[in-house]
């Protein structure tokens, strides 16, 4: 698919920044960026060993850098859900100010924000249950040097952990 024009960008990152402020209630209001990659005539220096794989990366200075559809591959639905997913991270960002909120909580809840579960996470989790090789829940405080296959599983555990949460103790519970 080819890349999103910037109007539409723009239109979406409203829907989605509204949609967000509905379920936190409104927040900070302040500048970020958005870079969709690649970007011609700009060295982009991305300091992430998951950059390879991943789709978005959402830094602390309010910076978002979202694979270009056309670069990842992806349909324009599964970058709705990225851009979702990395605005999430924007916004708890400014919630806690720095306080510490386990890695694992922020990606299970922006995947569930960003209606990114799916049976391909639980497969993963009952997979790593029956081969015993399961993070423990400290273990997924910090995603740092995992594999591709590793970080798929950290991801997908903690999505379904934060979708339990939700089903035992009620969507409000996570927000």
């Amino acid at each position: 698919e080819k890349s999103i024009k910037n109007s539409e960008l723009e239109n979406l990152i409203k829907n989605k920044i509204n949609k967000l402020d509905k379920l936190y209630g409104p927040i900070e209001s302040k500048e970020f960026t958005i870079v969709i990659y690649p970007i011609k005539n700009e060295n982009l220096i991305i300091n992430s060993p998951h950059w390879k794989w991943s789709l978005g990366i959402t830094y602390y200075n309010d910076r978002i850098i979202i694979k270009d559809l056309s670069y990842a591959h992806i349909n324009k639905s599964k970058f709705i859900q990225v851009l979702e997913h990395e605005l999430n991270h924007l916004m708890i960002n400014r919630i806690t100010k720095g306080k510490y909120v386990p890695r694992w909580f922020k990606e299970g809840f922006a995947m569930y924000v960003a209606n990114e579960q799916s049976m391909h996470h639980k497969f993963l989790v009952s997979q790593a249950i029956l081969k015993n090789n399961l993070f423990k829940l400290e273990e997924l405080n910090l995603f740092n040097n995992l594999n591709k296959k590793k970080f798929n599983l950290a991801y997908a555990q903690s999505a379904v952990f934060v979708e339990n949460l939700a089903n035992i103790y009620g969507n409000d519970s996570i927000t």
